[in-house]
This record gives C-alpha cells, sequence and structure tokens, in this order.
C-alpha cells in the first residue's frame, strides 16, 4: 500500500501502539511535522491578533505548522518576523505596532531552521496628531516666494497629515509676506515659522527657519586690492565688488564679468579680475556681475610713480652763508596727476603759485640750518626735499701756504681762579699755583747786587756830614703772594732776615764835651721783615704783555742799626734819626728794584704758556687717508677780574703742509646768545667755538671724512659708522659686496647757539651728507644715493673726557637719486631711517663725530698747554660750554 495515491504512512501509525510509534516513524521517515513536497522544510502560517491596528497597538502572532493536508498544527518553537524591517519592536511572537505602513508578518523557528513561511497582513494607521512641522526647500531668494511644507505627526513621528489646507502658517516676523502656504522675505536673515493643524488645538507646534539669501544683485559697487590712494607702475592690482538686491542686501564677492578700461592704454586686464599698470594716469574700470547685467559699475585707478615732486632752487645745496640772517628760498612742485593739498618749508605752511612755483623767506639760524620743504598731494602722500646751508656772521679763509695770518685770537684761553692764583700752600717741589711759580722765579731776586756798594749821606740835621755806604747785603729767600683786582694783580713780596753791614765816611765833629771821629766800621743794619706790597698791571703793547707796577709800598718790622766800636757808645742816642734816614734810603731803592725785576718774573711765569701740537688726524670714517694738523698758539691778552685771571692766546691752526685753501674758509663767529660763564675756583681751559670749527673744517677740506669702500651684507649694524644698518636696509643679495662711497657737502659744526633758560646745549650738526650705495638684489645692479643731515647735544664727558652724546635729533633722510630701486623700496628705506628702525645708522654717525672731535682737539689727555721748562700743566676732569666755547675744568699740577 506504501506509494499508493491516497495512502499517508503517518497518519495511519497514529493508530498504533505509541511503543511501535517511534520504530515506524523512523521506518518511515517521518518527524511528526509535513514536509513541502521537494524542499524538505516546514511549511509555517502566521495569523493575527489584529490585522489592522494604530500605531502604539499590540499585536500577537500565532504560528502554525500547515500539513500537506491542509491540517494546521500550532507551533510553540518558533517567533514572528516582519518585513520591512522597521522600528516596530518585535520580541517574540508579540510586536508593538510604532511605525505606520503595510507590514508581512511571518514565522521561524527558534532555533533557526529554515522553514516555508505563509505571512500575515499588518496596516498600522498613525495615532492621533501630536505635534507639527515645517520645511522649506532650500534658501529663499529676497522677494521670492517658496512653498512652505507642513506635516502633522503622532507621538511616534508618523506622518499623520501633509495637506497645506490642513494648516495655517504663524510668525511674529512682520517682514515676512505669507500667503496661504507661501512666503517670502525682503530682509536677509533666518525666521521662525510654524504650522498650525486646523482640526485640533492641542498639537506642539515645532518651528522652522526660513532662510532668506540675497536676490538678484541691481547694484554694485568696487574695490581694489591692495588699498591704495595712489599706484605705482608695475603693480598688480585686484578688483573686488559688494553687491546689492533690489532690498538692500549685500552680495559679498559676486562674481564679476565684461572688465573694460577706459583709456584702453595704460592698464592690462589679466584674469582673476586683476589688472596691471604699465603707464602714468588717470584710468576707469568697468565691470558687472555675473547674471545681473543691470548691476555694473566703475572705479576710479590712479597711477602716479613719483607724487608730489620738489626741486628747490635757492639756496643752493651745502651753501655757506652770512649777512641778513634769512634765506629766500625758492623751487618748483610738480604735482603729476595728483594736485597739491599742502605744503609747507620747515614745518610753516607756505603758498603755491598756480604754477607751481613758491618762495619764502626763512629765518637763519646759526650752524648748518636744514631746509626742509614738504607737499602733500590730495591721497596724502608727502613728497620731501631739503638743502642744508651754513649760515654764520663770518668765516675765515684759508690761503695756501699761509699761517701766521690766520690767528684766531682768543682761541684758546687759561683761566686760573683765586686757588690756581695762590693757594697759600707753596711747595716748589710741587708747585701747583702762580705764586708759587712766581716765587720761584724770585728766589734769584738778589738785594745785595742792588745794595751793596750803594752810598748816601746821613740826616744833615744835626751837621753831621758822613756819608754812610752798604757793604753786604743777606737776606732769607722771599716769599711772593698774589691776589686777583679790577684790571690788576696784588702782590705781596716779603722778606726776612736782613742783614746789612756798611760803613761811616766823615771828618770828626768837635762838640763841647765830646770829639766824634768815626772809624770805617759803622755795623750791622738789621730788620726782621720787610714787605712790600704793589699792583701790578698787565697791558698789551707793541713788544707784547707788559706789567706796570704801580703803588708800591714797603714796611719794615723790627729795623735796628747795630753800631761797632766807638760809635755804638757815641751815636747810639741818635739812632733813631739815622733809622729814619735809613729807611727812607731802603724804600726808594727797594721800590725801585721790584719795579725793575718783578715784569722780568711775571713774563717767565705767565708768557710761557703756548701751544706748539700736531695732530696726526685718520680718516674718520675708516678710510686710509690722514692728515697732520698744526696748531700753534701765543698768549697775547691778559685780563684780570676779581673772578679770575685770563691768559687769552692767539691760536693758528693749519695743515701742517699748509696746501690746503678755501676761499670762504671755517666759521668764524657765531653772533648768539651762549650761556654765560660760570667761574670757578680754580682751573678753566677754553677752547673757542672758531678754534674748534677750524679744525673740523681742515678735517673735511682735507677729506678725511669721505669714504670709498665695500660692505659686506653680513657687517654688523653698526659697522663703518652705521653704514653696515643701513646696507641691511638694502636687502642686497648676500653673495655681493655694497659699494659704499660718503662725502659730506658741509664740514661739521659744532656750537651753543641754541642755549635757554634750562642751560647750555653745545651740540654738532652734520649736513648734507651723501651716501652713494651700490648693490645687487635679485641679481639685477641697483644704486641708490641719499643725502642726510642730524645734530646731537652733548651730555657730558667719560672719565677719558671724551664727550657724550645725546640721540640724533632732526635726523633727515631724502633720495637724491635711484636706478632700479622701486618708490616702494626707497620709501620702505626711508621710512625705516625716519622711525629709528635704521639699524643704528644715524647713532652710528654720531659715535664718528663724537670720536672725531675727541681724537682732535678736544683730546685733553695731550692737548693741554703747558708752561716752559716746567712740568706745570692743567690736569682736567670736567667739560662745559659756555660763551663761545668750550671749557675743561680742573686743576694745576
Amino acid at each position: 500500500m506504501i506509494g499508493q495515491k491516497g495512502f499517508s504512512p503517518c497518519l495511519y501509525l497514529h493508530r498504533i501502539n505509541i511503543l511501535l510509534l517511534g520504530l515506524l516513524l523512523a521506518a518511515f521517515g517521518c518527524n511528526g511535522n509535513n514536509q513541502s513536497a521537494g524542499t524538505g522544510q516546514d511549511t509555517l502560517r502566521a495569523k493575527l491578533s489584529k490585522n489592522t491596528v494604530t500605531a502604539g497597538e499590540v499585536v500577537t502572532v500565532t504560528c502554525y505548522n500547515v500539513a500537506s493536508t491542509g491540517i494546521e498544527t500550532p507551533v510553540g518553537n518558533a517567533i514572528a518576523t516582519i518585513s520591512p524591517q522597521n522600528v516596530n519592536n518585535v520580541a517574540g511572537l508579540t510586536i508593538s505596532a510604532l511605525r505606520t505602513g503595510n507590514f508581512q508578518i511571518g514565522c521561524a523557528y527558534v532555533d533557526g531552521r529554515p522553514v516555508q513561511s505563509i505571512p500575515a497582513s499588518l496596516v498600522v494607521y498613525p495615532d492621533a496628531p501630536s505635534f507639527t512641522g515645517l520645511s522649506f526647500d532650500g534658501p529663499a531668494p529676497a522677494g521670492q516666494f517658496v512653498t512652505a511644507r507642513c506635516a502633522a505627526f503622532d507621538k511616534f513621528t508618523n506622518l499623520v497629515t501633509d495637506d497645506h489646507q490642513d494648516f495655517k502658517l504663524l510668525t511674529t516676523e512682520t517682514s515676512l509676506n505669507v500667503q496661504g502656504a507661501n512666503v517670502y522675505g525682503t530682509i536677509v536673515g533666518s525666521y521662525e515659522l510654524g504650522c498650525d493643524l486646523l482640526s485640533r488645538g492641542d498639537e506642539q507646534i515645532e518651528y522652522g527657519v526660513l532662510e532668506v539669501v540675497p536676490g538678484t544683485a541691481t547694484k554694485l559697487s568696487l574695490q581694489l586690492t591692495p588699498a591704495k590712494s595712489v599706484y605705482e607702475v608695475s603693480d598688480v592690482v585686484t578688483v573686488q565688488g559688494t553687491a546689492e538686491d533690489a532690498y538692500g542686501n549685500s552680495i559679498i564677492s559676486p562674481k564679476l564679468t565684461n572688465f573694460t578700461v577706459t583709456p584702453t592704454t595704460g592698464l592690462s586686464v589679466l584674469q582673476g579680475g586683476k589688472v596691471r599698470v604699465n603707464a602714468e594716469g588717470v584710468y576707469e574700470i568697468h565691470t558687472a556681475v555675473v547674471d545681473a547685467p543691470g548691476a555694473k559699475a566703475a572705479i576710479q585707478l590712479i597711477a602716479d610713480p613719483n607724487g608730489p615732486t620738489i626741486t628747490i632752487s635757492t639756496p643752493e645745496q651745502a651753501a655757506r652763508l652770512s649777512g641778513d640772517a634769512t634765506f629766500v628760498v625758492t623751487g618748483q612742485v610738480d604735482a603729476g596727476v595728483t594736485g597739491i593739498s599742502e605744503l609747507t618749508i620747515n614745518g610753516e605752511d607756505a603758498t603755491l603759485n598756480a604754477d607751481g612755483t613758491f618762495e619764502a623767506t626763512v629765518n637763519a639760524t646759526s650752524g648748518i640750518n636744514t631746509i626742509r620743504v614738504e607737499a602733500m598731494d590730495a591721497y596724502g602722500r608727502v613728497g620731501t626735499a631739503a638743502r642744508w646751508v651754513m649760515w654764520a656772521d663770518s668765516y675765515l679763509p684759508i690761503q695756501k701756504g699761509v699761517g701766521v695770518q690766520e690767528m684766531i685770537s682768543n682761541g684758546a684761553v687759561v683761566r686760573f681762579g683765586p686757588e690756581s692764583v695762590d693757594d697759600g700752600d707753596h711747595n716748589h717741589l710741587h708747585p701747583n699755583d702762580l705764586a708759587t711759580m712766581l716765587e720761584m722765579h724770585m728766589s734769584e731776586f738778589a738785594l745785595e747786587d742792588a745794595l751793596g756798594g750803594l752810598s748816601f749821606e746821613l740826616s744833615q740835621s744835626l751837621g753831621i756830614p758822613y756819608t754812610l755806604t752798604l757793604d753786604t747785603v743777606a737776606t732769607a729767600a722771599p716769599t711772593v703772594g698774589l691776589g686777583l683786582g679790577n684790571g690788576h694783580l696784588s702782590l705781596n713780596l716779603h722778606m726776612e732776615d736782613v742783614e746789612i753791614d756798611g760803613s761811616l765816611d766823615g771828618t770828626c765833629l768837635i762838640l763841647d764835651f765830646l770829639d766824634i771821629c768815626p772809624d770805617a766800621q759803622m755795623g750791622t743794619i738789621w730788620i726782621n721783615a720787610i714787605d712790600l706790597n704793589a699792583m701790578v698791571i698787565p697791558t698789551v703793547g707793541e713788544n707784547g704783555v707788559e706789567f706796570i707796577v704801580q703803588n708800591a709800598a714797603i714796611q719794615f718790622d723790627g729795623l735796628e742799626v747795630l753800631w761797632s766800636g766807638e760809635l755804638q757808645n757815641m751815636l747810639g742816642g741818635l739812632s733813631n734819626v739815622l733809622t729814619t734816614d735809613l729807611k727812607s734810603v731802603l724804600e726808594m731803592y727797594l721800590s725801585t728794584l721790584v719795579a725793575q725785576q718783578l715784569p722780568e718774573a711775571l713774563n717767565s711765569v705767565l708768557t710761557s704758556w703756548q701751544i706748539e701740537h700736531v695732530f696726526e688726524v685718520p680718516g674718520i670714517l675708516g678710510g686710509t687717508s690722514n692728515m697732520d694738523i698744526r696748531v700753534d698758539g701765543a698768549l697775547q691778552e691778559i685780563t684780570v677780574t676779581p673772578a679770575a685771571l685770563s691768559l687769552g692766546m692767539d691760536v693758528m691752526v693749519r695743515d701742517g703742509a699748509f696746501q690746503l685753501s678755501d676761499s670762504i674758509g671755517s666759521v668764524g663767529a657765531f653772533e648768539c646768545q651762549t650761556a654765560p660763564i660760570q667761574p670757578d675756583e680754580n682751573l678753566m681751559f677754553g677752547l673757542s667755538d672758531t678754534f674748534v670749527n677750524r679744525f673740523l673744517h681742515l678735517v673735511w677740506a682735507g677729506n678725511l671724512l669721505d669714504l670709498q669702500t665695500s660692505v659686506s651684507p653680513y657687517s654688523t649694524a653698526s659697522a663703518m659708522c652705521g653704514l653696515g644698518g643701513i646696507t641691511k636696509l638694502l636687502k642686497a643679495d648676500n653673495n655681493k659686496m655694497v659699494s659704499v662711497n660718503v662725502t659730506p657737502l658741509l664740514p661739521p659744526v659744532v656750537h651753543g647757539c641754541n642755549y635757554d633758560a634750562y642751560g647750555s646745549d653745545y651740540r654738532v650738526q652734520l649736513g648734507g651728507l651723501r651716501v652713494q650705495l651700490g648693490y645687487t638684489k635679485g641679481g639685477q645692479s641697483r644704486s641708490l644715493t641719499l643725502l642726510v643731515g642730524m645734530e646731537s647735544s652733548v651730555n657730558g664727558v667719560d672719565e677719558n673726557l671724551a664727550l657724550l652724546f645725546d640721540a640724533p635729533e632732526n635726523a633727515l633722510a631724502i633720495i637724491e637719486a635711484a636706478s632700479g630701486v622701486s618708490r616702494i623700496d626707497q620709501k620702505t628705506i626711508l621710512d625705516a631711517l625716519h622711525n629709528g628702525e635704521d639699524g643704528e645708522f644715524f647713532s652710528g654717525l654720531n659715535e664718528c663725530v663724537s670720536t672725531l672731535l675727541t681724537y682732535g682737539p678736544l683730546d685733553a689727555t695731550q692737548f693741554v698747554p703747558k708752561m716752559q721748562n716746567t712740568e706745570l700743566v692743567p690736569v682736567l676732569e670736567d667739560v662745559d660750554h659756555y660763551q663761545g666755547a668750550l671749557w675743561f675744568r680742573g686743576y694745576l699740577d
């Protein structure tokens, strides 16, 4: 029966004893489930507790094994499956319906055996609306409607409805225009809107954001980058724009097109909205916004490679002027294409004529004057021109081969205060004042030479016809005291222990009670001390300095006549009469003697001050040249006041070879107010400004300030008087040397004419220094010529009396000529110089000028006068500037 149609061995075996069931099932290949024919898989059917539910409900699944006969048997070891898969939760045979849609629910064995599934259909509908949402199809251009997409969702975010007729748009933005489901804005920004479900009133409204962006450009404005008032030839400029739509909303960096330029030559249009400046001129650049031909604009570009160019006609560069203390400054300003808005000369407003010329009168000051002319164009660019001009009341010409005729009156002055005239301590082994020096010269004052052998008649009042003869005179060395008066020296000559031996000659005198017959020996005249006081007046005559002794007065202390032999007894009572006669005679002869010998001694002391010195001056800026400068001075004037004895020396300053000549010459005098002298109790040594400037002039005229050299780009900033710093500003190629030529157009000048109530302002001025630079940059040869000037005030001295200067003042640099150097590079270099970024250029010059002064006449370690035949020299300790001279303070040693 097996294999027959309609026979089922498995059904039949249900009627057999249970003990045989396992064996029979195994024999027939049965396991209690029906398998799909030909597949070997069970067929499982899913049945649902509900086939249609609302989101949030739970559905129970029952799985059945379907036999081939159609009999369905519940299966307990099965689980539910869902398709398509989503967030609906499936737990065993339980389904939590969360998402809406049509789903197929099937069954599967827990152990994963393959089955043939017969699914059940499940439809999930949304729950009641819980909240609304809003979205837009992208940003909305200003002024254009955009449709708002409203939707209502249940609490499981299932869409309930998105029919715009079910909603009303809500917003608090008054600038939005809402028409049904459509909305537009005119002002760029972000706006919140919400959807109100008309059928309910309890839903939560979640607001959406409408982004309003600029609309189509209707207006365009242009900018140039880099932004400059005026451009230079070869500049590349980018044209950029900012547009606006019809509602005034800005459109940043719109794309531009259709670039045109008028005039058509002079500018080249490049890609990327760029133009290149090829020639000077005024240009208009036209362009429009892409896809918005109505948004177009033009912008002006001014190309001027120079800006204001100034030419000064008068005075000439490096002129040396005197006379009227004013300058007439004339010149021309070329404004190029920009026009001039302001013109100043030395900071004062000046008038610019219609033809571009100008003329102004400028007050001159003593020394080097800087004439600075500045013109500003309509775009704020400043052009500068300068002249460095010297002005003085007089000049001292230099003649070739002539020396003596070029003496500087009172070029050097030695000023002795009371302590240096006479400090009261006279040490002949270490003299340190003039009185000691005079006393040493007066030590040979010989009374015996003057009085020895002197004969004179005694008084006739007693009728004694006798003649007194002085035989020998002995005394201690005299001491000298000096004092200062108005126009004279007060002299005191003091001698002690004066012993005079003498004799009497005459006939016997017969008296009533006595015969007097003197022998040849008178005895001894003893004087304890003699003081001679006199006024000494120095005068200057044809033969030089002369000394006149006036008002000589002699005082005797303890004059006593010691008679010998009979005279002691005979004439003792007459000693008073004889003493009076003797005093008169000695006063007369001693006064005459002092008047004769004192001027000679004073001349020996005071006229021995002189200057004889030769300076070997090297090239100050590092050049190899050098020159001998000779300084000779001799005493020509003596002035006495209660404050000081002053010795004025006329000084000649010349090149050692007497080969230099200059028809104008060095500064002779500055008639200006300088600081009044501050007297010193001891010693002052003064050098007139005329003398110092003569020395500096010779250094300049001898080309010792000129320089021709090469500087490495690796040099330190302070090298070569700061030239190392300026070469670094060039940014020259590192493998090439920088050639440097320096030529001062005027000599340095020193003076103290800027004195004010606060004290002396001794300064050095350097102007019109031409600096020519040749270098390589980027493989190209370039050259630059600068004119520079500066000045510095002296603020003290160091331990060696070298002058110390403040930081440079009134520093100015202009470009005289340039080749291959762009205007931008020129401006960068000038800005660096004027803003103190010069790499020590001006400060380096400052140091070199200080070295020049200290190396020359102001080298107090070697250039001081001294007395001939003595070691008496000034020891200098400090320096000040008074009354047109530099004064060294110190003492005699």
